[in-house]
């Protein structure tokens, strides 16, 4: 926590509204916990890795031939390479940043809630600067107090909204429902219902992860779970990005997976038709 407390715990990017892993360190926890129970999984061999990229490196060279083709191959890849290295240590410091943004914020919104200008710390996030110059200044702080709390109340409908042309109609009933095939392959097992950081430690090793959608704080759960089920996202969201990387299969938008499916239920994940089949 003292070296990476900075990291988001929540979101795709780090902003101010977002928890840090040191503002919830009980999420962090129950990562942990989930992964120590598949400490195989965890096993990072530098040299075997090195040694698998020098091969993949060499068989594409061999297959191109001709040396300009592997002259601007080789130059893609060092420069492919060397920029995502420079843009994940861009992203790590701007967190840091952010994380002092966010005490600051923090600070000043406990001040407002303290003079009775705002009624929760949360609030804040959902005023411009422009306005928030103003409840400092004592103007209109009734008025901008209740748009805060409008606003806060659209977003959670927002958040948890989901357009009806991409739901499908699935019955709890059901044997077998579909969704976008996003990683290949077939695995079968028991469904666990992640909901949020704070349920991470539910994942045994060998689980079918079934949730709402992912983002980058969930990463790790993917060496964990044999394959994944989403209500939402398609072939290029996080979920079925990260599935890809680990090699398990993964379902998207299958759109009320999270409610057909319970804790417990046997199923057989196919990513590559698309199809989770319920297990009797």
């Amino acid at each position: 926590m003292d070296k990476h407390g900075c990291r988001c715990a929540s979101g795709m990017e780090p902003q101010p509204s977002y928890p840090a892993w040191k503002d919830e360190p009980d999420n962090v926890l129950s990562m942990v916990h989930a992964l120590v129970q598949h400490t195989e999984g965890l096993v990072d061999d530098e040299k075997e890795r090195a040694n698998e990229y020098n091969r993949i490196r060499a068989e594409i060279v061999q297959i191109l031939k001709k040396p300009q083709w592997i002259e601007s191959f080789e130059r893609a890849l060092d420069m492919t390479r060397g920029f995502w290295i420079a843009r994940e240590a861009t992203l790590y410091m701007y967190e840091e940043i952010v994380a002092i943004l966010r005490d600051c914020a923090e600070r000043l919104a406990a001040r407002l809630v303290a003079e009775g200008k705002i009624r929760h710390t949360r609030d804040l996030y959902y005023l411009s600067v422009n306005e928030l110059e103003d409840i400092i200044d004592g103007k209109q702080a009734e008025v901008m107090a209740q748009l805060a709390q409008k606003r806060r109340k659209v977003w959670n409908r927002m958040n948890t909204c989901r357009g009806a042309a991409d739901i499908k109609k699935q019955e709890a009933g059901e044997e077998s429902f579909s969704g976008a095939g996003a990683s290949q392959g077939e695995a079968e097992g028991v469904v666990k219902l992640i909901r949020g950081p704070q349920e991470f430690n539910k994942l045994k090793p060998g689980d079918i992860l079934v949730c709402t959608n992912t983002n980058p704080a969930w990463t790790p759960l993917f060496s964990v779970a044999a394959a994944v089920v989403t209500d939402t996202g398609g072939v290029l969201s996080h979920s079925a990005i990260v599935a890809r990387e680990y090699g398990i299969p993964a379902v998207m938008a299958c759109g009320n997976a999270t409610k057909v499916l319970s804790d417990g239920d046997r199923v057989i994940v196919n990513g590559t038709t698309g199809i989770v089949h319920r297990v009797r």
